[in-house]
């Protein structure tokens, strides 16, 4: 890191990162409006604190050089700056007369931020094999991002026009798009080529399914069929008749065998793969279908429709209703947990509603939001559920007990996707800004409640009185507290991952 002020120009100042190894420049400069005399990494290297004159204190994202949350200013010019070694707060000291130290809490930022490489909204973001991240958006763009480095892999992947869709095989070593460039296009993840010619579906925008072993593709354009082709050929090998004229719902059952349609017929469709016939009658439905997917273990079809606001499930086996028609006003999304035992759906209500899928019956109270719910997502784990609204809102919430994790996680725009890392401990979001962001998933305090009270309430230097009102632990007390600490061993709170 070089700092200082700028040459042409004593009153304003700048910060630059670059490779050792390389000797170039790593992302943009970070333009400041004082001179800058001290700058620290934090512990994970993932933030960096600037001190500037007339005291002046400000985070900023090392990957991207934005800005990490609001800046602070104090008094005199800022010689030296450092981070706690858990990387949550951070000291800032000026020598000149009167020589004062600041403590500061480091702002939660915008999440870490990928390099801005994507030229518009990024619409599409996903993990696949060999420890990659896919991510999509309106500049046609398909990257490959490597999680160990955070950096992007070559070569680029590239529709001619904006990407409207993203879909993986189930080993997700195989990923199809498809495009306002009114093709579909099939990637090998590993090597990023394209696997055979772009399947010419004709319209800018399109449905697309994959089936797990990632040799037939879907396509519905909106009308009276829905399109198969073979990936190794490139060719259409058949329609499925459906009297749709939106762009339809389509899914593969996890083990392939099943193809399932819906749309503004008010019905549902389940087809033999192979053959392409239908395997049942329609299941109908009172109104348009908003969304349908499989349970993991392919019992189970779950469907939703617009006007009559039924969350169903179906037998696959059988095409027969299983229990009762759950009531879900405005539902729009639906996703089951990775045991297929609860099925999570999500309104335009500001609700999302965990259901058990033995009884049909709520798993606990609803997830409640302040803005209509896009869509959600459970961990690979299946403890942690997150959830989109349109206020461009992150919600984490706890499946055991559906208690949210935290406060909401703001964007700067609306967040339009998001994806679970493997362990579960971290997910990435994408958002119209352009930018992938990275975030920790909370892990449970460890130890017994009077040790995790005692750290709170010493962390934050106040503790619940017997009303339920926080009030201001005075120093003596505040003193006895830390001294308590240091007897009773580590602190409980997991600290983030690296």
């Amino acid at each position: 890191m070089v700092l200082g002020p700028k040459r042409e120009d004593d009153f304003t100042g700048e910060a630059r990162q670059w490779d050792v190894e390389t000797g170039k420049q790593l992302g943009p400069t970070i333009e400041m409006p004082k001179p800058v005399w001290a700058v620290a990494f934090s512990p994970n290297g993932r933030v960096l604190m600037i001190g500037s004159e007339s005291g002046h204190i400000s985070f900023w994202a090392a990957a991207t050089g934005l800005s990490h949350g609001a800046g602070a200013d104090g008094l005199g010019n800022i010689t030296s700056v450092a981070f706690a070694p858990d990387g949550r707060t951070a000291l800032s000291s000026k020598t000149y007369e009167p020589a004062v130290a600041r403590l500061w809490e480091v702002p939660p930022g915008w999440g870490t931020a990928l390099p801005p490489l994507h030229d518009g909204p990024v619409r599409h973001v996903a993990f696949a094999a060999g420890g990659v991240i896919l991510s999509a958006g309106d500049d046609g763009k398909l990257l490959r991002w490597d999680t160990k480095t955070w950096r992007p892999i070559a070569p680029l992947m590239q529709h001619e026009g904006a990407i409207n869709g993203l879909i993986l095989s189930r080993d997700g070593s195989i990923a199809a798009t498809t495009s306002a460039d009114e093709t579909a296009r099939v990637w090998r993840v590993a090597s990023g080529e394209q696997l055979g010619q772009p399947l010419e579906h004709g319209h800018e925008e399109s449905g697309i399914a994959l089936s797990p072993d990632g040799n037939l593709i879907l396509t519905g354009i909106g009308g009276p069929t829905v399109r198969r082709w073979d990936r190794a050929s490139s060719r259409p090998v058949g329609e499925l008749a459906v009297d749709n004229w939106t762009l339809p719902n389509l899914a593969f059952s996890p083990d392939g065998s099943i193809i399932a349609t819906g749309g503004d017929d008010h019905a549902v469709r389940l087809w033999d793969a192979t053959t392409g016939r239908p395997v049942c009658e329609p299941l109908l439905h009172g109104s348009s279908i908003s969304a349908i997917v499989f349970s993991p273990d392919g019992r189970f079809l779950a469907t939703t429709t617009i006007q009559d606001q039924l969350v169903r499930l179906w037998e696959v086996r059988t095409g027969k209703l299983f229990g009762k028609p759950m009531f879900h006003r405005g539902s729009g999304s639906l996703a089951f947990s990775p045991d297929g035992a609860i099925l999570i759906s999500s309104s335009n209500s500001h609700t999302s509603w965990l259901l058990d899928v033995a009884t049909g019956q709520p798993w606990c109270p609803p997830l409640q939001h302040s803005a209509p719910v896009m869509k959600a997502l459970v961990s690979p784990n299946g403890r942690t559920v997150v959830t989109i609204s349109e206020n461009r809102e992150v919600r984490l919430w706890d499946m055991a007990t559906g208690h949210q994790l935290g406060p909401p996680i703001r964007h700067p725009g609306q967040v339009t996707e998001a994806a679970f890392y493997p362990r579960s401990d971290q997910f990435v979001t994408a958002c119209d800004d352009g930018l992938i962001r990275l975030w920790d998933v909370p892990s449970p305090a460890t130890g017994d409640a009077a040790t995790i009270r005692l750290w709170v309430e010493t962390l934050t230097g106040m503790q619940l009185g017997e009303q339920g009102i926080l009030q201001e632990l005075d120093p003596t007390t505040l003193a006895s507290r830390r001294q308590s600490l240091n007897e009773r061993g580590p602190e409980p709170f997991p600290p983030p991952s690296k």
